[in-house]
């Protein structure tokens, strides 16, 4: 029996998925798409990531910082759940496989496992990364749920800069 499809959460997929792509590439292939990389014209627009999340930032890279090659593994990680995502979309759409509906919740579950860690990472470390930020930065910066969540944990000693 062919899976049922929504034409909406493929469109999420292709969205969200293609946006982790972009961003594994970016980690991946630094320090080529870093500022005065010969690779960074897709990147652009990551000036303002590299000034609100400092595991982005250039001189964390370059300081080998603990951080910014945790990002790299990370984004490695994110390769397989980009394969989950486009195997969900090939078998649903192409195959009519009763597998995709599989396929598409192992990649979505991959995704929440990978905010709430990076979320917990976020409170274990004290904000390390984006501690320096007002809550204007955050909201209107990134304006991502990772931050929204964070803020909602907010406390006076957890994340002062919301």
């Amino acid at each position: 029996m062919a899976p049922k499809t929504y034409t909406w959460l493929s469109v999420w997929f292709v969205l969200s998925y293609g946006i982790s792509l972009w961003d594994a590439a970016y980690i991946l292939l630094r320090p080529h798409s870093l500022p005065g990389g010969k690779w960074r014209l897709p990147w652009a627009v990551y000036d303002v990531l590299e000034y609100v999340d400092k595991t982005y930032d250039i001189n964390w890279f370059y300081e080998r910082h603990l951080k910014s090659i945790e990002l790299a593994a990370k984004a490695t990680v994110t390769l397989p759940e980009i394969g989950l995502a486009i195997l969900y979309l090939y078998l649903a759409h192409t195959k009519r496989s009763p597998l995709a509906p599989l396929a598409g919740f192992s990649a979505a579950l991959a995704t929440l496992i990978k905010c709430i860690l990076w979320t917990l990472e976020e409170i274990y470390c004290g904000w390390c990364t984006v501690g320096h930020n007002s809550s204007f930065n955050i909201f209107t910066l990134v304006g991502s749920t990772y931050a929204d969540i964070r803020c909602l944990l907010n406390s006076e000693h957890v994340a002062p800069w919301c």
